[in-house]
């Protein structure tokens, strides 16, 4: 597990720079201030980053972490990955109102289970 929550520490950092770039190179100049643009129509592109960032990071490869960093069980380690990543993107999406990108990651580590579970069992 702590392998797992490490990757979702690295791939939120990645994101949080992802923006920060996005803003830097895009924001027209003088429409910044701080980590805010005032550009009309930006609102719309911060929210995909944010939920690119979310399905690469909070649970494909937390999951994948976790079966990696295990020495046995490595899908056993991966399905509580994904529960208890679930769990957290669902609370997250539920505070912060990121419903959309909370499914998005639990689709998406879903589906590194499922590919785990092929890797691991021989029939990849």
């Amino acid at each position: 597990m702590p392998a797992a929550i490490l990757a979702w520490v690295l791939a939120a950092c990645f994101t949080l720079m992802l923006d920060g770039w996005y803003l830097r190179v895009f924001c027209p100049p003088g429409m910044r201030s701080g980590s805010v643009c005032y550009a009309e129509g930006w609102e719309v592109w911060p929210i995909w980053i944010v939920s690119l960032g979310a399905v690469l990071s909070a649970l494909f490869m937390v999951v994948w972490a976790a079966a990696l960093a295990a020495a046995t069980a490595k899908i056993k380690e991966a399905r509580k990955a994904l529960f208890v990543g679930a769990i957290a993107a669902l609370v997250l999406g539920a505070l912060t109102e990121y419903y959309l990108q909370a499914l998005l990651a639990i689709a998406s580590g879903a589906f590194a289970c499922w590919c785990l579970q092929r890797v691991y069992s021989g029939k990849s």
